[in-house]
């Protein structure tokens, strides 16, 4: 007889596989229709993750939207724990990408190890997001963002901490 954890583990098990199954099969027959645009973006992005490469008829339902760009550059493309400034990029995702601060900032922390200049307006416009910017990215002010920095305390008194007293 199965304990409650391997009864626990077998309902998880058989959830997911019955989650695969539903994704699998809505999305290959959007695409057999050339419907993808009646699926939502989730069941698209879970569909990358379940088939674990790239897929190139969906890339282009992705490439609208940040977060999935993002997700689907790190979970997809490249494997787990890629080291910052190595990896695929995913470049068809980059505009939307460039146009939300959490994004932006992740793709330039985690991916590029570096500056995103295409990114860095949107980044600005979050105080906490311009904040990790400075200090996780460029290593300097990062001055276009210090308008939104002066607007959130908190963020306002990190800045101030790392860059004008020392940490």
């Amino acid at each position: 007889m199965l304990n409650n954890k391997e009864h626990l583990q077998d309902l998880i098990i058989n959830a997911a596989n019955v989650f695969e199954k539903n994704v699998i099969v809505k999305v290959d027959r959007a695409i057999d229709n050339k419907s993808l645009d009646n699926v939502d973006i989730r069941t698209i992005y879970n569909y990358a993750m379940i088939k674990k490469e790239p897929i190139d008829i969906i890339e282009e339902y992705i490439a609208r939207d940040a977060k999935h760009s993002f997700m689907y550059q790190e979970n997809v493309l490249n494997k787990p724990f890629t080291e910052p400034g190595t990896g695929y990029i995913f470049h068809r995702g980059i505009n939307a990408i460039s146009k939300h601060p959490k994004y932006a900032y992740q793709h330039a922390y985690h991916r590029l190890d570096g500056r995103f200049i295409e990114g860095e307006e949107a980044i600005a416009n979050d105080a906490w997001f311009s904040y990790l910017y400075a200090v996780e990215v460029l290593r300097e002010r990062f001055h276009i963002g210090e308008p939104a920095i002066l607007g959130n305390i908190a963020s306002a008194y990190q800045y101030k901490e790392y860059f004008f007293n020392g940490f």
